[in-house]
């Protein structure tokens, strides 16, 4: 058995972010989004895809073929069943896009959060080594490792993207 200190970092990771994931939605996500995955879930499956060509021909096929049809041409019952089944599926689709969205703004905002500590934790590494280098007397310091170690301006960093990325 792989206990959580023994096992690799990247299997803690995905552990961790499942987690994550899972108590997000548990605090988070509601019943009618439950719903919705689950419905979408079916609703994407070959399956459904077969199920609807064949209520379609059996409904065409029967109503075409019948003396006393229905739902006689031009199918006006279908086409309100149809619609009314685009309806909902539709507002099922916006109900667990809208979901997505949320968490995808959240895991944009986390991995914003981690790299501005990666950047941090290297700037202060380059300027322990920068130090120790001179300590030593190993090497002069470099114009662009004095650069490398100041600290980002992200306000300046954001509005250059802004300046330069297209439309």
């Amino acid at each position: 058995m792989v206990t959580k200190s023994s096992s690799p970092p990247i299997i803690r990771n995905v552990k961790d972010v499942v987690e994550l994931e899972e108590r997000w939605r548990a605090e988070h996500g509601t019943p009618l989004h439950a719903l919705g995955e689950v419905v979408l879930h079916w609703v994407g499956s070959p399956a459904w895809l077969g199920l609807q060509i064949a209520f379609l021909l059996t409904w065409l096929v029967f109503n075409g073929r019948a003396q006393h049809p229905f739902d006689p041409y031009p199918f006006s019952l279908l086409g309100l069943i149809l619609a009314m089944e685009a309806i909902v599926l539709s507002t099922f689709v916006l109900i667990v896009q809208q979901q997505m969205n949320r968490a995808q703004e959240r895991r944009d905002h986390l991995n914003l959060q981690l790299t501005i500590v990666n950047e941090q934790e290297a700037t202060k590494s380059l300027e322990l080594l920068q130090r120790m280098a001179l300590h030593l007397g190993l090497e002069q310091p470099d114009a662009e490792v004095s650069h490398l170690i100041q600290k980002t301006d992200l306000e300046s960093v954001a509005m250059h993207l802004e300046d330069h990325l297209p439309e």
